[in-house]
């Protein structure tokens, strides 16, 4: 960063004025990255994407987007709790550009737990439970 200063002399009159201006030097170019606690979890969880911008003039506004179209937010650090597989678009203007990352998150059914019907059995007898398990992907 420095200082320049400009004077203006009036050759006929001889009177003079000067103004100074600062001229402050940013990090570079302007960019973002994004961050998830998570980027692959079942369904119901909720994640906490981050926006890391870097560089420009520091002053950053935030647009977030989703692939659905059912997310929007302004927030640097927003909470989703997305139902089915989404990806997150996060565009960071500082003042005179734009720049924008994506990031997916990767959403797995959660099993559905049966634990059967309500029993009543007398003191002392034997039952069977019924427990079962539905939905979700693989072996349970």
């Amino acid at each position: 960063s420095r200082t320049f200063t400009l004077e203006v002399v009036n050759q006929n009159s001889g009177c003079s004025t000067s103004d100074m201006v600062q001229v402050s030097i940013t990090g570079g170019p302007l960019g973002v990255d994004i961050a998830a606690n998570a980027t692959v979890i079942c369904s119901g969880t909720q994640v906490q994407l981050t926006a890391n911008p870097y560089g420009g003039s520091g002053n950053y506004t935030y647009n977030w987007t989703s692939s659905n179209g059912n997310f929007s937010s302004t927030l640097p650090n927003p909470v989703v709790e997305p139902m089915t597989s989404t990806t997150y678009t996060v565009t960071v203007n500082d003042g005179m550009n734009s720049v924008s990352d994506q990031q997916t998150i990767t959403v797995n059914p959660s099993p559905l737990a049966s634990a059967g019907n309500n029993q009543v059995i007398n003191v002392g007898t034997f039952t069977t439970l019924l427990g079962s398990a539905s939905g979700g992907t693989g072996n349970f």
